[in-house]
């Protein structure tokens, strides 16, 4: 038989305080009621509450991470939330900003800077002035070909245009 169980009740590890023995710990698999700082109950295993190996202990119930990320992403230029990585238009701008990054005869074309640094300013321009995308079947294009992806320089073309418009020039 192994070692009996160290009783935690009332360590503090991180932000967690532990309240009691779950009851629903089995023989090998003890799991602690804790309360985080933040006023949360969880659950723990109190394997994960003490140090082990090369791993660190649970420091909250979950909210700590999530604090981390926010600081993080609030101290990054494009990282951030519009609701719209989905849509047709986020589509057609990562789609631009790959060929300008990867595809040599786009890129020495190049794409306007702040369109380029974040989706917003472009899709704000797309709204004021050409529209949201029309849909299945059309395509940004470069009205001017020798010229990159600059504003006065796009607008939605269909597909099947777009390929006609290649074949000539």
């Amino acid at each position: 038989m192994g070692m009996p169980a160290k009783d935690m009740t009332g360590l503090r590890i991180g932000r967690l305080t532990v309240l009691h023995r779950d009851e629903s710990s089995r023989p090998g698999h003890i799991r602690w009621l804790c309360q985080c700082d933040c006023g949360a109950l969880t659950v723990k295993q109190g394997g994960a509450l003490r140090l082990g190996g090369s791993r660190r202990p649970v420091q909250s119930c979950g909210c700590l991470i999530k604090e981390i990320a926010r600081k993080r992403v609030s101290t990054t230029k494009i990282a951030f939330k519009h609701g719209m990585t989905d849509s047709l238009e986020h589509r057609t701008w990562s789609h631009m900003r790959a060929r300008v990054r990867h595809l040599p005869q786009y890129t020495k074309r190049g794409m306007h800077q702040p369109w380029y640094d974040d989706f917003r300013i472009f899709y704000q321009y797309l709204i004021e002035t050409i529209g949201p995308h029309p849909g299945p079947g059309w395509t940004i294009d470069r009205i001017n070909n020798a010229a990159g992806y600059f504003p006065d320089n796009i607008r939605w073309l269909t597909t099947d245009a777009n390929r006609r418009r290649k074949k000539k020039s």
